[in-house]
């Protein structure tokens, strides 16, 4: 097991509480462990869908401060805007990628804000 892992699962079991130098890599643990529903052969975590789990994980990440981390899994559930709303705190390339390919996500559906997502990322030629 991860650092912290087997101390998490004792101390939910015990009723105890984590000393404060464990809770992070137990944190992380648990969000690795959510991140597991992107398996084909996830059947779920106790009654959550597979995107509930990876969105517990994304908040989990997010709260520790792994932003790269909470951004490409609300991607993955779909959550564009609010890995947007928080891709410059990686760097403003990764916002830059991520607005970008949210824009030709749009484009692609006709949606008339791709135009102006294009321009804030950068890309004048291609709104239109």
């Amino acid at each position: 097991p991860l650092a912290g892992q087997a101390s998490m699962e004792e101390g939910k079991k015990a009723g105890r509480i984590l000393h404060h130098s464990l809770v992070a890599s137990a944190l992380v643990c648990e969000a690795q462990h959510l991140e597991k529903a992107r398996s084909s052969a996830f059947s779920g975590i106790g009654l959550l869908t597979k995107d509930e789990s990876l969105r517990r994980a994304a908040r989990i990440y997010g709260r520790l401060g792994y932003t790269r981390q909470y951004c490409d899994l609300m991607v993955e559930v779909g959550e564009w805007e609010q890995a947007i709303m928080a891709a410059p705190a990686v760097s403003v390339s990764y916002w830059a990628g991520l607005a970008s390919k949210y824009a030709d996500m749009l484009t692609a559906r006709d949606d008339d804000h791709a135009s102006a997502l294009m321009v804030a990322a950068g890309r004048y030629a291609d709104a239109s």
